[in-house]
C-alpha cells in the first residue's frame, strides 16, 4: 500500500477563472520571419516609342479642342472675308448715283425711313441699308416712334399734310408740279412738305403693315376739323373709328412704296438660326443690298392689292409673347391689312 498513488481529480469551482491571456513566453515574437510569397512576374506587352513626326502631336484631348475652335474662327473669318467683298460690290453698283450731276432747278430725291420701336431696327438699318444709301448718295429721313402704332398715325398726317398743301396750291391757281421752275426762288430752294417723288420705306413686317395702315387710312379720311378725345375707363383716351370712303382719295400722286425685309430671331427655338445667320451674313447682306439698291434707283412697278400687303409674313414673330399679354394697339398692329383698290392702284412698289 506504500508503493501506490491514488491520482488526484481537480474539482472545479463556480469561483475558478480560465485563463484567456498569453504567457510572456507565448506573446514573444519568433526570432525567425515568416515566409513570404514573392509575385509572379506576369509578361506585359511594351509600347514602342514614337518616332517621326507622330512624337510632336499634341494629346488626343488637344486635337479636339484646336480643331473645333479652328473651324468656328476659320467660318467666321470667311464670312467676314465675302461679306466686305458683297459690301464693296454693292457700294460700286451705287456710286453710279452718287457720279451723276445733278440740275441747279432740281433737289435731290429723298426717302423716308420707318423703323418700328425696337433696338434691332436700327442695328439692321445701319448694318445693311445705310451703307447702299450713303454710297448713291440718298438723303434719307428716319422715323422711329417709342410706342407702337405710331407709324400708321405719322403716315396719316402726312397724307393730310399733303391734301392741305394740294388745296393750297390748287386754290391759288398754281399747278401740282413741283419739277416745273417757277419765278419765285423759295419754291426752288425750299422742299415742300410733301413730295411725291420721295419715296416711303419700311423695315421690317410690323413696320411695313403700320405704312400700309396709315397710308390708306389717310387716303380714304379726311382730318377732322375738331379733334376731341374720348378718356376709357383707365383714363387713358380712346382712339375713334375714323368715316372712310373713297371720295375722299386725293387727286394728286401718291409716293412710291417699299419695303426691305427684317427679322428679328427671338426665344431659344430660333437661337439655331441665329448661330446659323452669324456664320452666313454674306447672303444676308446680298438680299438687303440688292432691295436697297431698287430703292436707290428708283424701280418701281404697280401696287398688286391683295398681294403686296404680305410681304414679311414670314418674318413675323411672336417675341415669346403670348396674345392674351399683348395690348390692344399692338394686337391691332398685328392684324393683317388689306389697301383699298382705289389707292392700291395708285400706288407703286419699289421692285
Amino acid at each position: 500500500m506504500l508503493g501506490l498513488r491514488t491520482p488526484i481529480t481537480p474539482i472545479r469551482t463556480p469561483l475558478s477563472r480560465t485563463r484567456f491571456y498569453a504567457t510572456p513566453a507565448e506573446s514573444a515574437p519568433s526570432s525567425q520571419p515568416a515566409p513570404t510569397s514573392t509575385p509572379q512576374p506576369t509578361s506585359q506587352p511594351t509600347q514602342p516609342p514614337k518616332t517621326g513626326w507622330r512624337s510632336k502631336l499634341p494629346s488626343r484631348n488637344w486635337l479636339i479642342f484646336l480643331g473645333v475652335t479652328s473651324t468656328i474662327t476659320g467660318l467666321a473669318m470667311y464670312d467676314r472675308w465675302q461679306l466686305s467683298i458683297i459690301r464693296k460690290d454693292l457700294a460700286e453698283r451705287a456710286d453710279v448715283l452718287a457720279k451723276e450731276k445733278l440740275p441747279t432747278t432740281e433737289l435731290p430725291r429723298k426717302v423716308k425711313v420707318y423703323l418700328v420701336h425696337s433696338s434691332w431696327a436700327k442695328w439692321w438699318f445701319d448694318q445693311y441699308v445705310k451703307p447702299v444709301f450713303d454710297a448713291a448718295a440718298l438723303d434719307y429721313d428716319i422715323t422711329q416712334p417709342n410706342r407702337p402704332n405710331q407709324l400708321r398715325i405719322a403716315l396719316r398726317t402726312h397724307i393730310w399734310t399733303a391734301k392741305s398743301e394740294f388745296a393750297r396750291r390748287v386754290g391759288v391757281g398754281r399747278p401740282w408740279n413741283p419739277k416745273n421752275p417757277e419765278p419765285n426762288y423759295t419754291f426752288i430752294t425750299e422742299r415742300p412738305e410733301y413730295e411725291p417723288l420721295d419715296g416711303i420705306v419700311a423695315v421690317g413686317p410690323n413696320a411695313w403693315r403700320e405704312v400700309l395702315r396709315g397710308l390708306n387710312e389717310g387716303c380714304l379720311a379726311n382730318e377732322p376739323l375738331v379733334k376731341t378725345e374720348v378718356l376709357g375707363e383707365d383714363g387713358k383716351p380712346i382712339e375713334q373709328e375714323l368715316p372712310l370712303s373713297t371720295s375722299n382719295v386725293p387727286a394728286f400722286p401718291l409716293p412710291s412704296v417699299g419695303y426691305i425685309h427684317g427679322r428679328h430671331l427671338t426665344g431659344w427655338l430660333n437661337f439655331p438660326l441665329r448661330i446659323f445667320n452669324f456664320f452666313t451674313q454674306r447672303h444676308t447682306a446680298r438680299e438687303i443690298g440688292e432691295q436697297a439698291l431698287k430703292v436707290a434707283f428708283g424701280r418701281v412697278r404697280p401696287f398688286e392689292v391683295g398681294v403686296d400687303e404680305d410681304f414679311g409674313s414670314e418674318d413675323v414673330t411672336d417675341h415669346g409673347i403670348g396674345k392674351e399679354e399683348l395690348t390692344e394697339v399692338e394686337k391691332r398692329s398685328n392684324e393683317e391689312v388689306r389697301v383699298a383698290p382705289e389707292v392700291g392702284k395708285r400706288l407703286w412698289i419699289y421692285a
